[in-house]
């Protein structure tokens, strides 16, 4: 049997599109035959690497250029039937939860934490960059939260972020959500139809 074609998908739960194609990814995966490997990124660390600004700070005071980006985040999420809400707290630092994600990786829990964090983010509102509140998204989710926060603080998982980061960069990601498929570069949630069309899936 051939391997299963594998896309790579870089994200951060700083970004609402990044988890609005996260949602995406989940709905078509029972449809399609791709492995997804998930990679968390620092996206603040990607951006300033790359000279790349985020959209909202680049529309300045354009009011309707900015209303409109807020808007489309919705009707997409209306579109496609995902729970969604915008963040108050927004831009948040989510260095902490990051690092959590990674920690669990080895655990076998990188996706539960996923869920947790990308919903805590953009479903129910909350400050990823408060430590009582990544800590309280892993017990609500069942997870070891004082194992994970423990084991996010080793230098190997700091140095695993900056990793992952450099890696997006290295395959010329500027922001997210930015997917990787037989070397090319899809970017942002609108692409995942020329992403599926492209490796037929």
């Amino acid at each position: 049997m051939s391997p299963r074609p594998k896309i790579s998908f870089f994200y951060d739960y700083v970004s609402p599109n990044a988890y609005l194609a996260w949602r995406r990814l989940e709905d078509l995966a029972p449809q399609t035959a791709f492995e997804l490997e998930s990679v968390p990124i620092f996206l603040g660390g990607l951006m300033r690497a790359t000279g790349n600004k985020p959209p909202l700070e680049v529309f300045g005071d354009i009011q309707p250029k900015r209303d409109y980006f807020i808007a489309e985040m919705a009707r997409y999420a209306r579109r496609y039937g995902i729970d969604y809400a915008v963040n108050p707290h927004f831009p948040f630092l989510t260095l902490r939860a990051l690092r959590v994600r990674l920690a669990a990786e080895p655990l076998g829990l990188a996706e539960r934490c996923d869920a947790a964090f990308f919903e805590a983010a953009w479903v129910t509102g909350q400050n990823l960059a408060d430590a009582a509140v990544v800590e309280a998204c892993l017990e609500a989710a069942d997870l070891p939260a004082s194992e994970l926060l423990e084991a996010s603080r080793d230098d190997a998982i700091k140095q695993q972020l900056g990793d992952n980061t450099a890696r997006a960069q290295q395959a010329g990601a500027f922001g997210a959500p930015s997917f990787v498929f037989g070397g090319q570069l899809y970017f942002g949630k609108d692409s995942l139809p020329d992403l599926m069309w492209d490796s037929d899936l």
